[in-house]
């Protein structure tokens, strides 16, 4: 992966979640990203760039496309699309989507939630979760808006 793919899902973030409110927007997303790699070197992925990279990206594009923030239809395929724009591989691609298909509780209360557990995920749904608590994680929990 190169450091251009981190670089266009960053601009993707910038430009998707521009008008979306404080519980979701990029500053959410940059310290899901930081929180998900320091976990994933805790857990000892950093000698597998191909997980970092997994982790890293699925971090970075976990909130775009979000059924609350979507303006249009088309835009439930924007991460898939992007993936496929940047050229990554299909397994990768695949992990990546499943893990943020899987990130989401309406998905967990839902009991969507299959058995299939994958170390990239746990660290990216805990660093999601991590944001949510905590000053912050009040702070956006005032701001969110439910349907």
């Amino acid at each position: 992966m190169g450091n251009e793919t981190v670089k266009n899902a960053e601009k993707l973030v910038e430009t998707t979640m521009k008008g979306n409110d404080a519980s979701h927007d990029a500053s959410h997303v940059w310290r899901v990203r930081d929180l998900a790699l320091s976990l994933a070197r805790e857990e000892g992925l950093s000698s597998n760039p191909d997980s970092m990279e997994i982790v890293e990206l699925a971090a970075l594009l976990h909130d775009v496309g979000d059924y609350k923030y979507l303006r249009d239809p088309s835009e439930e395929k924007i991460v898939e699309n992007f993936l496929e724009e940047e050229g990554l591989d299909e397994s990768k691609k695949t992990r990546i989507l499943n893990i943020i298909k899987k990130m989401g509780f309406k998905e967990e209360l839902a009991g969507l939630k299959n058995g299939e557990f994958c170390i990239e995920f746990g660290v990216v749904q805990d660093a999601d979760r991590l944001d949510a608590i905590g000053a912050i994680g009040i702070a956006r929990c005032f701001t969110v808006r439910w349907k």
